[in-house]
């Protein structure tokens, strides 16, 4: 939704999710396998009494407030689900 509350036009929108969100989650995605890839063959892990407590995998996104942080992670958190 644009500024005042109208609607982004469906092309413009399909656009930006084409151009931009779908290559940020194929990146973050590749990146997340190959981190993944890498716990599996490491020794990175923390062994303690209870188990074994793997590192975790952090994204940070820093960017103007409206620049669609928002809108970016609703789409990684669907993206990450279908997957």
């Amino acid at each position: 939704m644009l500024a005042g509350g109208s609607q982004i036009p469906e092309a413009l929108l399909a656009r930006r999710v084409d151009q931009y969100y779908v290559p940020v989650y194929e990146h973050l995605r590749s990146r997340m396998a190959a981190f993944q890839q890498q716990q599996a063959s490491s020794s990175s892990s923390v062994s303690t009494t209870a188990g074994v407590i793997k590192r975790p995998f952090f994204v940070g996104i820093s960017a103007p407030q409206g620049c669609g942080k928002t809108t970016l992670t609703d789409y990684l958190q669907v993206g990450q689900q279908m997957s």
